[in-house]
């Protein structure tokens, strides 16, 4: 095989195992997702009775371990816990409402901070080629143009789930373990976290929309409009961080950095899990969430 060849077949390998890397991240999404309707309930969770089990018990070892290890007093949830539910229950108001508050706090402002850091990057490497430029400049313009914060935050406002103080600053916090990999001199990284989220966009954007009309949500501006923008965005991004990685020598670690710190922010946002509360400080948890006690 020529040289000519080989570069030739470098773009269509690093397509192929980014589009690998994209298809686990999206069915890890949409396999976690609550079940909005009792009939996607029954149709996702057919041995719902087994795995209630199992889930009451792995409960019930997380309140031991971290509400009352001693067992000295019952627990009552506090006006400063959220309470999330079985997680193969149907989304109660709370859970929804929760869901579209910590959403909201997350990319009312950081999904056009991280583009501006991945177009900044691009814009400074001299061997990235227009179309990534382009395809990140079109998607920022987009953002802005047409004030997707603020249609945000006006669907979080509609479905009564304005997100407060203490969510931002959770949000802030939570953000911050991809925030110190977001740099413009790793433009690959910055790349993979905004071409991640717009593929996943497809999976979690119908989602809230079920759950916003769930909340009486009339007004559903926000999700028709990334309904229909998001697919083409994810193919320029797509292509554009497939013309980046070849630039780079260590563009598997990046992308994989940047799909497992954008799953991460997703489990945070959308099926929180007494694992994932494991990850976090103590101090954190315990201003931020609990599983609380359910009767079933």
């Amino acid at each position: 095989m020529t040289d000519s060849s080989k570069d030739s077949s470098k773009p269509t390998a690093i397509q192929d195992e980014l589009r690998q890397y994209l298809s686990s991240l999206c069915a890890t999404v949409k396999k976690n997702l609550r079940p909005v309707t009792i009939d996607e309930l029954a149709d996702a969770h057919p041995s719902r009775e087994k795995q209630e089990q199992q889930y009451m018990e792995l409960r019930n070892r997380w309140l031991c371990q971290h509400i009352d290890p001693l067992g000295l007093k019952p627990y009552v949830p506090g006006p400063k816990f959220e309470y999330i539910g079985h997680p193969l229950d149907v989304l109660q108001k709370g859970e929804s409402e929760g869901i579209i508050r910590r959403y909201t706090a997350v990319f009312e402002q950081k999904f056009t901070q991280w583009m501006s850091i991945a177009l900044a990057g691009a814009v400074n490497k001299k061997d990235f080629n227009n179309e990534v430029v382009t395809a990140l400049a079109d998607n920022l313009y987009c953002e802005y143009e047409q004030n997707h914060p603020q249609m945000l935050r006006n669907f979080a406002k509609y479905a009564g789930a304005a997100p407060t103080l203490g969510d931002k600053k959770m949000a802030d916090r939570f953000c911050a373990s991809i925030e110190g990999l977001m740099l413009p001199s790793r433009p690959v990284f910055a790349i993979g976290v905004v071409t991640a989220l717009e593929t996943t966009s497809c999976i979690f954007i119908p989602y809230l929309d079920k759950i916003a009309t769930n909340l009486g949500v009339k007004d559903h501006t926000y999700t028709n409009i990334h309904g229909e923008a998001d697919k083409m965005h994810a193919e320029q991004l797509f292509t554009a961080l497939s013309i980046a990685a070849t630039t780079e020598e260590n563009w598997q670690v990046q992308t994989q950095q940047a799909f497992k710190k954008t799953s991460h922010i997703l489990q945070y946002i959308f099926y929180p899990t007494t694992k994932h509360l494991d990850n976090l400080s103590m101090a954190v948890r315990d201003n931020f969430i609990i599983i609380a006690p359910k009767k079933y």
